[in-house]
């Protein structure tokens, strides 16, 4: 999740690019001042999750036809995607692993990546095939 400038601002507040499936939608946010007390505690369990140890292959500069993931080993997740009429550039959290798929997301929203190819060595390059797209890692 981030501010997207080109949402605009108005005097309630930010404009917040949210994904939802990963696609673009702009809502307004207002300031964390207004908050209710209550939704604090949600807030705060936005932090990344970093990746275990078992899953240390999938951090790394992940690039494709039309799509790059950079993932951290603190759980920071870069997710930029271009398809025709959409262009998609996030940033967000790593939110945990279900099995080879991973989860990204902030505070209530969460996307979930599909990996029907885990990372594996080809020849001298490690590749991983996410959302139907072949991937690799060029760190």
């Amino acid at each position: 999740m981030h501010v997207d400038k080109r949402c605009g601002a108005s005097n309630t507040g930010l404009f917040i690019d949210v994904f939802l499936t990963r696609s673009s939608t702009c809502i307004p946010f207002a300031p964390p001042s207004s908050l209710p007390a209550c939704l604090l505690p949600l807030a705060a369990q936005a932090d990344p999750v970093p990746v275990p140890a078992e899953k240390m292959a999938y951090v790394g500069d992940w690039q494709g036809k039309d799509m790059r993931i950079q993932m951290g080993k603190d759980g920071r997740v870069k997710y930029k995607r271009d398809r025709p009429g959409k262009q998609l550039d996030l940033s967000v959290d790593l939110q945990g692993f279900h099995g080879d798929n991973f989860d990204v997301g902030a505070a209530f929203v969460r996307s979930t990546f599909v990996v029907s190819k885990p990372p594996h060595r080809e020849g001298d390059k490690w590749k991983m095939t996410v959302d139907g797209v072949e991937l690799t890692r060029v760190d």
